[in-house]
């Protein structure tokens, strides 16, 4: 893949097809599990991030930070927050990535 907005537009619609290493995959297989049912979050999900080779310090940065980003889109959406102009400054990757 040539440019890295085409590459972030990959995964964005479907980062299981997108190529991503062991690591990365592993990343966004248990945020993905912490947005959609943070609750059903097992033991299991733990020692799969560990198997990729992911610390206890590195899993917790990975939940902190899927935790901060899933808090600020959600307080963001019921606030109706709109961005300020030129926070997403190249419309065609913005476009890319609403297109399907």
């Amino acid at each position: 893949m040539g440019d890295s907005g085409e590459k972030v537009v990959e995964i964005a619609r479907d980062w299981r097809s997108a190529g991503l290493d062991e690591q990365d995959q592993a990343i966004l297989e248990f945020t993905e599990k912490m947005t959609v049912n943070a609750s059903g979050i097992t033991k299991e999900d733990i020692e799969a991030l560990r198997s990729v080779g992911f610390a206890d310090a590195d899993i917790l940065n990975i939940a902190v930070t899927a935790g901060w980003w899933n808090f600020l889109t959600r307080y963001v959406d019921a606030l109706g927050i709109e961005l300020e102009e030129g926070v997403l400054r190249d419309k065609k990757f913005v476009e890319s990535l609403l297109s399907s």
